[in-house]
């Protein structure tokens, strides 16, 4: 275990967001995840009287990608927050602000619960390029490092 995934397993203020939508509702509602993220991360949106775009000020760095089986659409975020004192509140708002955008299932969990893939990806330093960079994300150097 190496590269992005170690690092991030060592800082406990990662964590994983799952979001699985029917691939139907999927292709009504969005072209492709990067609108999906974006309708996360900088819409105008409301809930709780502030925007997506404001709420997702929180969010300090991250990854995200998206993979379709059995008609099913996943679409992984691991998200670390700048402010850690109101975490799992800002993690189940989250939560709700995807759901408000379409209805699916959404996971929450740690990244050591990772499947054996994303482990894999995020181990290798051209693995991390099958994710979508959120922000500011660690530089090449984090990975040669490890």
């Amino acid at each position: 275990m190496n590269g992005l995934y170690k690092h991030i397993i060592q800082d406990k203020d990662w964590f994983v967001i799952q979001v699985d939508i029917r691939l139907s509702a999927f292709l009504v509602k969005f072209k492709s995840a990067s609108q999906f993220y974006r309708l996360i991360s900088n819409s105008q949106y409301r809930f709780l009287k502030e925007s997506n775009h404001s709420f997702f000020k929180c969010v300090e760095m991250g990854y995200y990608r998206m993979t379709i089986n059995q008609g099913s659409v996943k679409v992984l975020f691991l998200l670390k927050l700048k402010e850690t004192n109101n975490k799992q509140y800002k993690i189940r708002e989250l939560s709700i602000r995807i759901k408000r955008l379409i209805f699916c299932r959404v996971k929450i969990y740690d990244p050591c619960d990772l499947d054996e893939t994303d482990k894999e990806l995020l181990s290798h330093k051209d693995g991390v390029n099958l994710f979508q960079k959120i922000k500011k994300s660690y530089s090449e150097k984090l990975l040669i490092m490890n």
